[in-house]
């Protein structure tokens, strides 16, 4: 059977007006927002994204060094990665960049 990598969060793929509209300071990259605006949890509590520390607001601009845009988006970076790998994340969070080190699960079937 097939195990895709897992983060545990629900992003949106910025653009410039999703940027504009969030009054973020990046324009590319996958970006968490609060679990209100969803209407259902951003960060699965217990999961590789929440261990790891990663927050609501938080915007993920790199995998691995790999930039996150309309080009590779973040299901593709994590795509050419194995369960139990550990991935480097670069991530925006207030305006500051910071690297996060995130061992990734496995997805789990729906």
């Amino acid at each position: 059977k097939l195990e895709r990598p897992y983060l545990g969060v629900r992003y949106v793929m910025l653009t410039d007006d999703i940027a504009k509209e969030y009054n973020l300071s990046v324009t590319r990259g996958a970006y968490i927002p609060s679990s209100q605006s969803l209407g259902s949890e951003a960060i699965v509590s217990g999961g590789p994204a929440d261990k790891a520390g990663l927050k609501e607001g938080d915007v993920i601009t790199k995998v691995d060094g790999t930039a996150i845009d309309e080009k590779n988006s973040l299901l593709a970076a994590l795509g050419s990665h194995k369960p139990g790998d550990t991935v480097t994340l670069t991530v925006v969070r207030d305006g500051k960049t910071i690297t996060v080190e995130v061992t990734l699960g496995t997805a789990p079937t729906s």
